[in-house]
């Protein structure tokens, strides 16, 4: 699958792209603009695909919060949950994986029909 990279528009051989510049997932050409803290939790559970889960340790330490009186894991909580209803309709989905943390799931390639 070749899709358009949103940072520099050359054509990428990838299923899952995400470009920080422009806070954009584009997943099989298609994109879907993002919230820059949703983009920086999408880049580094893209860095993970496939198949590696990304703990929510790590997703704290990528969303650092200076204010001692916010609770961090209920904010990047809070922020999975947004992304996964940003993502709602896609053909990719976030996983939960129990005890290990967070992966992409793409929905398989549909071959073109003969």
């Amino acid at each position: 699958m070749t899709c358009k990279c949103p940072t520099c528009g050359s054509a990428v051989d990838r299923r899952l792209l995400v470009s920080l510049d422009t806070n954009t997932l584009v997943v099989d050409g298609q994109e879907i603009r993002l919230l820059p803290a949703e983009a920086e939790i999408a880049w580094v559970i893209a860095a993970a695909y496939p198949g590696t889960a990304t703990t929510r340790d790590i997703l704290m330490k990528v969303r650092p919060v200076n204010d001692e009186s916010v609770n961090t894991l209920r904010l990047v909580r809070t922020q999975i949950c947004q992304f996964r209803r940003r993502i709602a309709g896609s053909s990719i989905s976030l996983v939960t994986e129990t005890m290990r943390g967070y992966r992409f799931e793409l929905a398989p390639m549909l071959q073109a029909a003969e």
